[in-house]
Formats: structure tokens, sequence, C-alpha cells
């Protein structure tokens, strides 16, 4: 749902594409914690019968940065603001395409702000963009620059 947020408040304009790839269960070292007692070994059969190798997994992760990007400005985004599982868009529920799911959505977004008053006085952006985008900036410090440049 957060994914969705963020790609509806992005001008049409901006060549920035929003989606959510899943890999699904991996084999890799991420449950490496939870190796002993039942955990332990509800996980490793888990993982032995349903897992796939962390390059299988990686395969949905790489379709949705390359297949799902656009060759330039006005060209179609076929995977913006869409969940990539197995390598395909995935159907969301009836639930997010609700009322109550657009609610909660919306529930989500701002739930993720906190307001960073340059934003708001530089760029004109609403409580809820602010907040996205502080959240961003937290993890990637380009995001800023890439706000003034795309988002204006």
């Amino acid at each position: 749902m957060l994914v969705r947020a963020l790609a509806s408040r992005l001008p049409s304009s901006s060549p920035v594409e929003v989606d959510a790839a899943n890999p699904g269960l991996c084999q890799s070292s991420l449950l490496r914690n939870f190796d002993s007692g039942i955990f332990g070994i509800i996980t490793g059969i888990m993982t032995s019968l349903f897992a796939k190798t962390t390059e299988e997994g990686g395969r949905s992760i790489a379709y949705a940065a390359i297949a799902g990007s656009s060759s330039g400005e006005g060209q179609e985004k076929p995977f913006h603001g869409k969940f990539i599982s197995t390598c395909e868009v995935t159907p969301v529920s009836t639930f997010t395409t609700s009322e109550e799911g657009k609610k909660l959505e919306d529930r989500i977004w701002v739930s993720y702000s906190k307001r960073e008053p340059w934003i708001i006085k530089a760029y004109n952006f609403s409580p809820q963009q602010t907040e996205t985008i502080d959240i961003l900036s937290r993890i990637d410090e380009s995001i800023p620059n890439i706000v003034s440049v795309y988002l204006q």
C-alpha cells in the first residue's frame, strides 16, 4: 500500500518509477539467528521444502528494476505502483482497491511522515509527501537532490 501511495503522488512527468518486488522465501542467512529450538526446526523444514535459491529470488528484483523501466520521458511505466512477485505483476486484493483499503493506504502514508519544514517551504508539498521524502532521505542522502530536480 505504501508503494501504491507513493506512486500515486509522483507527477506523471517524473522519471522515477516505484514498485515493490517480492523475492519470496529464499535460502539465505537472514534467518541465521532462528536456527535453534522449535522455530529453527520449522524454519529448516519450510526452507528445505519451499525456499528458492537467492539467485532465483533475486530474479524478481532484477525483473522489477529492468523489465518495468521506461525508455524515456513520456513513456509508459508498466510496473509503476505495482507488486512484482515471481517475475509477474501480481493483482492487488479487492480490499486494497476498496474504499476502506484506500483509507488505510492514506493512513499508512501519513504514518511514515515526519514533517520537515524545509521541504514544505521549498516545494510546497503536502504533509504526507513531506513525510515520505523525509523517510527516504534517511535511507539515501541523494533524495533531497532528486526531489529538487524532479518533483518541483
